[in-house]
């Protein structure tokens, strides 16, 4: 008689996923993560799908006003960013509360404005997975804080990690945990989350 085989546990494993690595920039100025993190995304984003001109065609983007509204995703300088959408800055170069909405018409940019609560990590994975990286507005301490997601590690037992791009001064490529936008200096503020069209 042959042996009974081995009883096979398996074992939780760990869940990852990495699109490709953005280019790490530093914003310098605080006030232009908002420009820093869309240059880095943009590189990025032309790298994966290519430059691209495009036209916001939907019913959706009918009801929201943008129908016909062209977009160009490609590469631009800080310097070029200013040009286009310095009228939409305050004085010291942080975007304005609609110059996102602007912005991410005119580069091909879709997105969703949530509350933290609503960034889950079933939602980070999602988009990530299904549609390309994300670049992301939150609420700092004092101000907004822009950022490139581009990947996840999900441990078994752990919350879930999010690699990103951060401008900010001496952090570049890191991780930063789905936990960390539910702090409660962030939790009753907007975010942004936008990602490329196809």
């Amino acid at each position: 008689m042959g042996r009974e085989p081995a009883h096979f546990v398996p074992q939780p494993k760990g869940l990852s996923y990495t699109r490709s690595t953005p280019p790490e920039l530093s914003q310098g100025n605080a006030a232009l993560c908002w420009a820093t993190s869309l240059q880095s995304w943009l590189k990025v984003m032309v790298h994966d799908k290519g430059e691209k001109d495009g036209v916001w065609d939907t019913e959706a983007d009918r009801r929201a006003g943008i129908y016909g509204t062209p977009w160009r995703r490609k590469e631009m300088t800080l310097k070029n960013m200013l040009s286009q959408w310095g009228d939409l800055t305050n004085q010291d170069h942080s975007l304005t509360p609609d110059g996102i909405k602007v912005v991410a018409i005119d580069v091909g940019m879709g997105g969703d404005r949530l509350r933290p609560p609503q960034f889950t990590a079933e939602y980070a994975r999602l988009k990530l997975t299904m549609l390309s990286h994300l670049y992301v507005l939150y609420f700092s301490f004092h101000m907004y804080h822009a950022i490139v997601v581009y990947g996840f590690e999900a441990m078994p037992g752990k919350t879930l990690e999010l690699l990103v791009m951060d401008p900010a001064d001496g952090q570049g490529l890191t991780r930063r945990s789905i936990d960390f936008f539910q702090a409660p200096n962030r939790v009753g503020q907007p975010m942004f989350v936008g990602w490329a069209l196809p």
